[in-house]
């Protein structure tokens, strides 16, 4: 076949099937054939995107997008072979298992279009099959999507479909997990008590199931919550909670992920040397699990707290390191924060033409990732730090752009903060 050009032998005895060659293979299949073999590969395909997904942020990422590359087009015609039904309301089919992980790999790979295109083709297949619970995984990632894109009512409908039918199988899990989404989706539109509400109820089903994963990372993402409100002894006591969990159970990722945060809190009360300590800590953990997306994150930070402790040539080193990073890792959001605290470098330098031209490349990266939130928090931030050592220029634009940005967002909180911040310039 290989010498006929109908297929493309790569390295590990890989065979890849050309395009051409796999529409007419379909044109000419049985229906009988299709009915035998569709199963047994969508069984296959789906234990190997599973493979792919988990790879996404590890050392060998790059190698892996690249098999994704190569395989995505039979990945995305296996969504139509026949599959075997679940047997049971709380299992999967293997395009349960599938589906929603091959959306994770488009998401990823910010192929948003795609993600929808195929989200709806897989759901409809899924509701043919009568399987329940690979249809509300697929309403969460496309929800994921959603929120992404900066569909935030369409996402609210997705979460809000899933969790209906989670509740409705009887899938607590499920419905913890569609609970702490939509209490992230609507800590964006700004109503936090509602947000806190939804965070609390998820906690409650996680402890009540000895989810202790789900009860960590729901702790640590109420502590953010309860940061933006102005309780830092309660966000402090939220993330020591959850960074004793994650210890606990072993899970490295966790323990670094919450590191992180709490350096972010002692950013928040002033406290650089201990912000400065827990993102060593934090990058030490990702950088020996092999996390290039936490290792980036981390990097990310320690540039920032070397900028706003006045070592410019050590955030410099830093930045860079992490740009690296997300540029080899496709990671978009890494690269816009980098932007922006390479801003506030150039702004301690008194350079305001290339702050600027920073934060422009911030907020055109942001346009496609719609991470602004995160954006104005920091921002905010760094106008207060610049007004206070004297950089009112700076301070001034970083302001001009956080309501920028916040007026991308529905968030009428962090509208309200950016618009106080402004009056007292």
């Amino acid at each position: 076949m290989n010498e006929a050009s109908l297929v493309e032998i790569r390295e590990r005895r890989r065979a890849i099937l050309l395009p051409p060659v796999r529409l007419f293979a379909m044109s000419v299949c049985t229906e009988e054939v299709k009915e035998y073999y569709g199963p047994k590969i969508m069984e296959f395909l789906g234990e190997y995107t599973m493979k792919l997904y988990e790879h996404l942020s590890t050392k060998d990422a790059k190698e892996y997008h690249f098999y994704f590359t190569l395989d995505e087009p039979n990945l995305c015609c296996a969504v139509d072979l026949p599959c075997t039904p679940p047997q049971m309301v709380q299992e999967r089919s293997a395009l349960g298992v599938l589906g929603p992980r091959l959306l994770y790999l488009y998401f990823y790979h910010n192929r948003w279009e795609e993600t929808k295109e195929v989200g709806n083709k897989i759901l409809s297949n899924l509701k043919r099959l009568q399987d329940q619970l690979g249809e509300a995984d697929t309403l969460m990632v496309l929800g994921v999507v959603a929120v992404q894109t900066g569909n935030l009512e369409e996402a609210r409908s997705k979460y809000e479909k899933a969790l209906a039918i989670y509740q409705n199988i009887g899938y607590k899990r499920g419905e913890a997990n569609t609970l702490w989404e939509l209490g992230d989706l609507i800590m964006l539109l700004g109503d936090l008590d509602e947000a806190r509400s939804k965070y609390e109820k998820a906690l409650a089903i996680y402890q009540n199931i000895g989810e202790n994963l789900g009860e960590a990372n729901t702790l640590m993402h109420l502590g953010f919550l309860i940061m933006l409100l102005g309780d830092l002894d309660e966000t402090r006591s939220k993330y020591e909670k959850a960074l004793a969990i994650h210890q606990h159970i072993g899970k490295n990722l966790g323990e670094a992920n919450t590191l992180k945060h709490l350096g972010d809190l002692a950013v928040q009360t002033g406290d650089l040397e201990e912000a400065r300590s827990k993102y060593e800590k934090a990058l030490a953990i990702y950088q020996n699990i092999n996390d290039k997306d936490g290792e980036a994150s981390a990097l990310i930070r320690l540039g920032q707290w070397a900028a706003l402790t006045d070592k410019l040539e050590y955030a410099k080193t830093n930045l860079n390191s992490a740009f690296t990073l997300c540029r080899e890792i496709r990671n978009f959001e890494g690269q816009a924060e980098v932007h922006m605290v390479k801003a506030l470098v150039f702004f301690k330098h008194t350079d305001i033409v290339k702050a600027k031209y920073e934060l422009d490349c911030c907020s055109s990266i942001q346009d496609r990732t719609c991470t602004y939130c995160k954006a104005v928090q920091w921002l905010i931030l760094y106008a207060a730090h610049l007004r206070l050592h004297g950089f009112r220029e700076g301070a001034k634009l970083c302001l001009e752009y956080a309501e920028e940005f916040a007026l991308k967002t529905q968030n009428h909180y962090l509208q309200n903060q950016v618009k106080q911040q402004s009056e007292t310039m």
